[in-house]
């Protein structure tokens, strides 16, 4: 599949390793419905936050979590995670929505497309 990504993201991001997929996950959000912003990258979303070079591809995709229980140990890690995004959505990645890498226990990395909204596919379940 040949995607376009946004002009922000570094060169060779996403990386050659990641891949579509289709699965179920979840993400901590602060709207019900969740809006399109819910699904913005920490590059895009904290412009100046500094960034390890080797983070930065990274840094550009957006984070999911394959089980509520992982939702719950991030929010449980780092509080101030909850009190901005103090729901849980959960939805679908499927085959044409970008392409996603394993980045930690349970956690993935997803690159979205330009012009590709996923909101829709995601609800607020706690």
């Amino acid at each position: 599949m040949d995607f376009e990504w946004p002009a922000h993201y570094p060169h060779a991001c996403p990386p050659a390793d990641a891949c579509p997929r289709d699965m179920e996950v979840y993400r901590a959000v602060s709207t019900d419905p969740p809006e399109d912003d819910s699904f913005v990258s920490a590059r895009v979303q904290y412009p100046r936050r500094p960034v390890a070079e080797n983070r930065m591809c990274q840094s550009c995709g957006i984070s999911v979590v394959r089980t509520l229980a992982h939702l719950q140990r991030l929010w449980n890690a780092a509080p101030g995670l909850q009190k901005a995004f103090p729901l849980a959505a959960k939805g679908a990645i499927r085959p044409g929505q970008g392409v996603c890498m394993d980045t930690g226990p349970g956690h993935v990395t997803w690159w979205i497309p330009e012009g590709v909204s996923v909101c829709g596919q995601f609800e607020v379940v706690m």
